[in-house]
């Protein structure tokens, strides 16, 4: 259980990180682009790396709106859940991979659907300045849900949708989140 709780947590920072990006200044010069649209972005450039857009292209993950926590996490032969090879440091440009994975786990799944891209998921950034604390406040919320949904049930009014509101440094819901909440 607590591995599809930990695909769930992943999979709403990946939908709904933080932070909808970052900057940063780059140190050397990096290239980007292949062929003739290959550029060299050079020292002291400053960068933004859009995680709400990157998260969101149907090129990192399939169905790229749509919230599915199985992109993370597939059944074994025993039927319990665990976390999917294929998302482990794949290159969205190994598409053989990536296809044969899905042949094996749609299979298995409860939704028919591609392992999401560890590469293209920057909830935490990435890198040698990504957070210190990721596993820590991975465990931690994991182990919090699991320990909130053990004794509680939520539900929220029938069609409403989340409005994210993008704020300076953060996101938030652009209104009031109608949760009910009742014991088990």
């Amino acid at each position: 259980a607590l591995v599809y709780c930990s695909a769930v947590i992943t999979e709403a920072l990946r939908l709904y990180p933080s932070l909808p990006g970052f900057v940063r200044t780059l140190t050397k010069p990096v290239k980007v682009g292949e062929g003739s649209e290959e550029y060299t972005l050079p020292i002291d450039t400053y960068t933004y790396m859009p995680f709400w857009l990157i998260h969101r292209d149907e090129r990192n993950f399939e169905r790229a709106t749509d919230f599915l926590p199985e992109r993370w996490v597939k059944k074994n032969s025993e039927g319990k859940w665990e976390e999917r090879d294929a998302a482990k440091g794949k290159k969205q440009s190994d598409q053989q991979a990536v296809s044969d994975e899905k042949k094996v786990c749609d299979a298995d799944s409860v939704v028919q659907v591609g392992a999401g891209n560890k590469n293209a998921f920057f909830a935490f950034s990435t890198g040698g300045r990504s957070c210190a604390g990721e596993k820590f406040a991975k465990l931690e919320t994991v182990l919090v849900l699991a320990s909130i949904l053990k004794k509680l049930d939520f539900s929220w009014k029938e069609g409403w949708d989340l409005k994210v509101m993008h704020a300076s440094t953060g996101q938030k819901p652009s209104d009031m989140v109608p949760i009910m909440v009742s014991v088990r």
